[in-house]
């Protein structure tokens, strides 16, 4: 064996010897074709097989189980082009599951059963735990039922998309579909599993139907309860479709566009859009963008251009390409605090803060005052000194100042008019400290 031989060596895992080959587009190696790897990448692409086999299984990719993963592994860690990590990870995924609506059929060389799928499914999605929960919550679960059952039975996927459309023709569904009993069965159990902590769905269930669960018979009054189709429906849909808001805030557009989108499709699924271009659609689409004055602008400048008016398509992309464009714009904004911390209240100086007139006599400041009839003699008692507690509200006896008569005081005595007096209420007499004329 040459040297340049001995560099393409490629180290086989099966108890074949290795093989050596040489040669080829791109890097010039090539697994042996014993090896899983090399024989998935052979059938998918000779190509890729040989600029891939021997990067994918020294990083570990040994099986097709194992290139069944996210596109940036394959990247990051064998080093393929997006392009073909994609393809090969797609392909990966079909070869384990099957294609939507066909038969899964095994490449060459592989060995893949249903066991291994349902394996690799895992359990079923559990179902929501509120005590009623909202439609949009359940068919959130749904989907994602639909996605797991994928997994391991397209016949079981494509009854439950049918389904959820066309409650009342649960049984006309089911009988176009192929799936065993085995696959009824085996889906009922498993959904009983997610059911067991939501009280709400547990009770929707007979005795037998929770012993003898199938997949048919859950998913069938789960849809009866949560996406009813009668007539009392159909009105609410078709008013919430009619009388769609319109949006104020074209950064939010995007979101309110998608709302009615799939309002929209839910109505055609159930046959109550016929004709797309109606002048209900038109209308209600319409009514969604009518306070954007951008597209306004656009439409009326298009209408003038053109000599007709826009299609609903023409309106929906137009509509869709601006609101993506906004809603790329706000996401760079800071958005507003909605709890905004409060200003701290100012503090205010008490020697600032004005007296406060008292209420216990008329004519008289503040408390803190020397007490008149406590200072000047020729005045009646203020009760302080014999109940400990003056009548007239001052708070101020000093000892030292009784009956000292303080020219500040006497300074006003009879100059400041007696309001009791006034009122003839005054108790004092002759002796009241204030004046009476």
């Amino acid at each position: 064996m040459n040297m340049e031989a001995k560099k393409l060596k490629i180290y086989d895992i099966s108890d074949v010897s290795p093989t050596v080959t040489a040669g080829g587009d791109d890097m010039g190696l090539q697994v042996a074709p014993e090896t899983e790897v090399g024989v998935f990448l052979k059938t998918l692409d000779p190509k890729l097989c040989t600029r891939y086999a021997k990067t994918l299984f020294d990083a570990g990719f040994e099986t097709v189980r194992d290139l069944a993963v996210e596109e940036e592994k394959l990247i990051t860690y064998a080093e393929l082009l997006p392009g073909h990590a994609i393809k090969v990870s797609q392909a990966a995924i079909e070869a384990l599951i099957g294609k939507p609506g066909k038969d899964t059929e095994g490449i060459k060389g592989l060995e893949s059963s249903e066991v291994d799928m349902r394996r690799l499914a895992g359990s079923a999605p559990s179902f929501p735990i509120d005590p009623i929960p909202s439609r949009a919550k359940v068919e959130n679960w749904w989907a994602q039922v639909i996605s797991w059952s994928r997994l391991w039975s397209n016949d079981v996927a494509n009854y439950l998309v049918e389904l959820k459309s066309n409650v009342n023709e649960g049984k006309v569904i089911f009988d176009r579909y192929s799936f065993s009993i085995e696959q009824n069965n085996y889906g009922g159990n498993k959904l009983m599993q997610a059911f067991e902590k939501s009280e709400h769905v547990m009770s929707l269930f007979t005795r037998t139907q929770k012993d003898k669960p199938t997949l048919m018979t859950l998913m069938t009054i789960i849809a009866y309860t949560h996406f009813p189709r009668d007539e009392h429906f159909l009105t609410m849909m078709r008013s919430k479709f009619n009388e769609f808001p319109s949006c104020k805030d074209k950064s939010k557009l995007l979101g309110q566009y998608n709302s009615w989108c799939d309002l929209y499709d839910e109505l055609k699924a159930m046959g109550q859009m016929v004709v797309q271009d109606n002048e209900a659609v038109v209308a209600s689409f319409k009514r969604l963008i009518k306070q954007i004055d951008e597209i306004q602008q656009v439409i009326n400048m298009g209408d003038k251009l053109m000599g007709k008016e826009f299609s609903i398509d023409e309106l929906k992309d137009i509509t869709k390409r601006e609101a993506i464009k906004w809603a790329r714009q706000s996401e760079g904004k800071p958005k507003p605090n909605p709890t905004p911390t409060p200003k701290p209240k100012p503090t205010i100086d008490p020697k600032e803060t004005p007296p406060k007139e008292h209420k216990g006599y008329v004519g008289a400041r503040d408390k803190l005052e020397v007490c008149p009839h406590w200072a000047v003699d020729r005045l009646p008692s203020c009760g302080h000194e014999e109940h400990g507690t003056c009548r007239l509200g001052y708070t101020n006896h000093p000892p030292h100042m009784k009956n000292t008569n303080p020219k500040d005081i006497l300074d006003k005595y009879k100059t400041i008019p007696c309001k009791n007096w006034k009122a003839g209420e005054c108790r004092f007499g002759d002796k009241c400290l204030f004046g009476h004329e």
